[in-house]
């Protein structure tokens, strides 16, 4: 009984730490919409206030 979970839990564990196979350089677009796209910390600290959720 343990010997069929313990290959479960191996395989599990080999598949969750193995890389994703990717290669080279990261590649970022140049392209005018990707600058224009927010950034990470814009997205957690953004300089504006949102706006308020709508009442129901």
């Amino acid at each position: 009984m343990k010997t069929p979970i313990l290959g479960s839990l191996a395989v599990l564990a080999f598949t969750l730490l193995s890389a994703c196979g990717f290669k080279g350089p990261l590649d970022l677009p140049d392209d005018p919409e990707f600058k224009n796209r927010a950034k990470f910390p814009d997205v957690l600290l953004p300089s504006k206030p949102a706006e308020p959720p709508a009442k129901p």
